[in-house]
Formats: C-alpha cells, sequence, structure tokens
C-alpha cells in the first residue's frame, strides 16, 4: 500500500508503474534509460487524475491494476443518489 500525500503517492505509484511496465532500455548520451510501454507523461496523468478528483469523503484507495492486455488505473466511488429515478 502506498501512503503519504498526495505528491508522495503519485511519486511512489510512477515509480512502481515504471517497474512493471519496462521494456529496455535506451541510451542517451551516457546514461541508460528505462523505455516504458507507455510513455511517463501518460502515467503520470492517469495517477494525479486519479489523486485528484478522488472523492475523499468516501472510505477506499485508489486502485492500480496491470493485466496482460491493459492497465487501470480508477477510485472507488459512488454514483450521486437518484432519490427515486428509475
Amino acid at each position: 500500500m502506498i501512503k503519504g500525500n498526495i505528491a508522495s503517492q503519485a511519486e511512489q505509484s510512477l515509480q512502481l508503474l515504471n517497474q512493471w511496465l519496462t521494456e529496455g532500455y535506451t541510451l542517451i548520451g551516457a546514461q541508460l534509460k528505462r523505455k516504458t510501454v507507455i510513455p511517463n507523461i501518460v502515467l503520470r496523468e492517469a495517477i494525479v487524475n486519479a489523486l485528484i478528483h478522488r472523492r475523499y469523503r468516501i472510505p477506499g484507495a485508489i486502485k492500480i491494476a496491470l493485466y496482460d492486455d491493459h492497465l487501470e488505473i480508477f477510485s472507488l466511488d459512488s454514483f450521486p443518489r437518484t432519490h427515486g429515478l428509475k
């Protein structure tokens, strides 16, 4: 479980996803840089969106799930009450 303030949670989540999604390495200058299946900017945006738009009044956590063919980043939430609408 990842804990801490929002900035810390975002950074830890991004580091974890980079470990999971490393495809190989590219030599840039004299340094090796990781290549990931999904660009870092896309991962960062998805993580930050999930953290920022989460409803903190509702108990739960942001979930990150990696499958063979896709990645899911979501927060547990509920729909507004419909008050009798069917």
